[in-house]
């Protein structure tokens, strides 16, 4: 399962990193299979867009955490690329949705 991990990590990072440059982000970071978007603010909060962009994912069946101004995410160690896509293409269209 560990090998697993280091094959599907170098995809994960990349998709993850392609979110900058989206309203209200300031930062990205990870290690694995675990991430964190760091939302500033830019009309809301740091801490309304990320419980919107939460609130967003979760009505669409992506689960990730609010954590204050950041959103976490730790994707099972059996993930697949597709579903990556989909988290990833969840929390776009919600950050989107909500600038």
């Amino acid at each position: 399962m560990f090998e697993r991990t280091l094959e599907i990590e170098p995809i994960f990072q990349e998709k993850i990193h392609s979110l900058k440059g989206e309203n209200q982000i300031i930062d990205i970071r990870n290690i694995g299979l675990m991430g964190a978007v760091h939302f500033g603010s830019n009309g809301k909060t740091a801490t309304e867009m990320s419980s919107s962009v939460f609130k967003h994912c979760y009505e669409n069946d992506v689960l990730v955490r609010f954590s204050g101004e950041f959103i976490v995410l730790s994707p099972a160690l059996i993930v697949q690329e597709e579903e990556i896509d989909r988290i990833i293409e969840t929390i776009r269209e919600g950050i989107q949705a909500n600038s």
